[in-house]
């Protein structure tokens, strides 16, 4: 019986790891295409933001503090997939300094978060210093909420500007590698 049984279970699970499709690797090419014609919305930037503020105050509420590595995570989405973006100003219409802001907030209580741990395991929970630091983590949580609530958005002349130039560019690029308007991988 037992023969059997691992017999069937083997073979389900050989079927199903070579029923699934092998993962196309993209060429040079489709990855150019990609970068140029690459669209980003601010409305996908506030709902990042507020995922990560949902997990922070899921967080709070269930007494189970995120880790350090959690809030670093967050800010390392927000620094390499928007505030390192090229046309971030062209495609969302809000301010990097803005978001650089929300990113330095992120880092800040990754780092007061790993301060307070390595303290409450070290013993030192009752230290000024220990209960300042959690004073500042929230101070900077607060702050946080806050840029989230209220995004702050650039002037439309910059926006134009912006995106001119990121359309210049685009015609350029396509030009360089000879690529249609229209063209998609």
């Amino acid at each position: 019986m037992r023969k059997v049984f691992l017999l069937l279970s083997l073979l389900v699970f050989t079927a199903t790891v070579f029923a699934q499709a092998p993962v196309k690797k993209l060429t040079e090419r489709e990855k150019k295409i990609s970068e140029i014609n690459r669209e980003l919305e601010s409305s996908t930037v506030m709902e990042v933001l507020q995922k990560c503020n949902n997990d922070i105050m899921k967080s709070i509420k269930d007494k189970e503090p995120l880790s350090a590595m959690k809030y670093s995570s967050f800010a390392f989405v927000i620094d390499n997939r928007f505030v390192k973006y090229r046309w971030f100003i062209a495609d969302t219409g809000l301010s990097r300094k803005w978001l650089k802001g929300v990113w330095k907030l992120l880092a800040y209580m990754s780092k007061t978060k790993s301060y307070i741990k390595s303290e409450r395991l070290s013993g030192h929970s009752q230290t000024a210093k220990y209960k300042k630091a959690i004073e500042y983590f929230n101070l900077a949580y607060s702050r946080f909420v806050k840029l989230i609530k209220k995004p702050v958005k650039v002037s439309s002349k910059s926006v134009r500007k912006a995106k001119l130039g990121k359309a210049r560019w685009q015609r350029t690029m396509r030009k360089k590698y000879k690529i249609k308007k229209n063209e998609e991988f």
